[in-house]
C-alpha cells in the first residue's frame, strides 16, 4: 500500500507568506557589471551567426550534463534542452543554406527564400540536402546511408516540434498539450545522438566557409 504523504500546512503557509526579494533600484540589467570577467560581449564581430548557433548548443549541453550528473530536474529541464538543441539545428541548417548557395550557386536548384525566416526543419533539410550531397560527394558514394542517418535525426526533431513551439509553451494554439504524444525522453540518449548530428553539420558548414574564403583569396590574388 503506498505511503501517504502528509502536508505541513503551517510550514507551507509560512513559506508562502515570506516577502520575496526585490530587484535593486536603478540597475540597468543589460549593461556591464563590477566583475569584468562576467561581462559578456555582444556585437564585437562582423558576423555573429556562429556565436548564436554555438551558444544554443552549448547551453543545451550544459543542462544535459547537469541532469546526467545529478539525476535530478530532468522533468523540467527537458523542455529548454530540446528547444535549445532544436534551435541550434535550425540555425545551422539556415547557415549551410545561406553559405552553400554561394559556393554551389550553379549546381543547386533555387529554393523558397521564405524558409530562411520560418522554422520548418523538414523544408530546411530538403534544401540543405542538395548542398550536403555535393560537399560530401565522395563520402556519400562510399557510405550512401550517411546522409540518411542525418536526415532521420533531423526529421525526428521536426515531427516532435514542427513549428519551434512544442518545447517553449505548455499548450498549443488550440489549448492542447504542445508536446502531446511523448511520455519519456532519455536525456543521455538525446545528447549523444544530437552531438553526432551537430558535429557533422558543423563540419560541413565550417568547411563551406573555409572553401569560400580560399576562393575569395584566390580570385583576389589572380586579379590584375
Amino acid at each position: 500500500m503506498p505511503k501517504k504523504i502528509g502536508i505541513d500546512f503551517k510550514k507551507a503557509s509560512k513559506i508562502a507568506s515570506r516577502k520575496p526579494p526585490l530587484p535593486k533600484k536603478d540597475i540597468d540589467i543589460f549593461s556591464t557589471g563590477a566583475d569584468w570577467e562576467l561581462n559578456a560581449r555582444l556585437n564585437f564581430l562582423y558576423d555573429h551567426d556562429f556565436t548564436y548557433t554555438d551558444g544554443y548548443r552549448l547551453a543545451g549541453d550544459i543542462l544535459s550534463r547537469h541532469v546526467k550528473r545529478t539525476k535530478k530536474e530532468q522533468d523540467t529541464l527537458i523542455y529548454p534542452i530540446v528547444f535549445l538543441y532544436r534551435h541550434h539545428l535550425e540555425l545551422r541548417l539556415k547557415g549551410i543554406l545561406r553559405d552553400g548557395r554561394v559556393l554551389y550557386s550553379d549546381k543547386i536548384p533555387k529554393f523558397d527564400e521564405n524558409i530562411l525566416i520560418k522554422h520548418d526543419l523538414e523544408k530546411l533539410w530538403k534544401a540543405s540536402n542538395d548542398i550536403l550531397s555535393l560537399y560530401y560527394a565522395s563520402a556519400v558514394k562510399e557510405d550512401p546511408d550517411a546522409l540518411l542517418r542525418i536526415e532521420e535525426c533531423v526529421i525526428q526533431f521536426h515531427k516532435v516540434d514542427p513549428g519551434s513551439f512544442s518545447f517553449r509553451y505548455a499548450t498549443d494554439k488550440k489549448g492542447g498539450p504542445s508536446a502531446g504524444g511523448i511520455s519519456h525522453i532519455n536525456i543521455a540518449q538525446l545528447q549523444a545522438q544530437f552531438s553526432c548530428l551537430a558535429k557533422f553539420l558543423e563540419a560541413v558548414h565550417k568547411g563551406i566557409i573555409i572553401t569560400l574564403g580560399m576562393e575569395k583569396e584566390y580570385k583576389y590574388n589572380m586579379s590584375p
